[in-house]
């Protein structure tokens, strides 16, 4: 495991209070059926994680804007069309 990757399972076992490592996983899985506002709730730690420079957590983020811009293009059925995005809320305020 390299550093970053380190730096962010510390963060996401201490958020989670875990013991070990290999746990992560499967709380994450867990959770996101049973609490999704628990694991939604993960993106600040990861993006504090991101902001202390870890790249690991950085790619994360970005490939989660990526995802959630396609998904609503998709919804929207807009996936072609030029469009103006706009933030609000904490995941927004990032500057990953």
């Amino acid at each position: 495991m390299t550093g970053g990757e380190r730096r962010l399972v510390e963060a996401l076992m201490n958020a989670l209070n875990l013991e070990d490592f290999l746990e992560v996983i499967d709380a994450i899985r867990k959770d996101a059926w049973r609490d999704p506002a628990r694991i939604a709730g993960l993106a600040s730690v990861v993006d504090e994680v991101a902001e202390g420079g870890d790249g690991v957590a950085g790619r994360i983020l970005a490939r989660a804007g990526a995802e959630m811009a396609c998904a609503v293009a998709v919804r929207l059925e807009i996936a072609d069309s030029p469009i103006v995005v706009g933030g609000v809320g904490s995941v927004f305020k990032s500057s990953h």
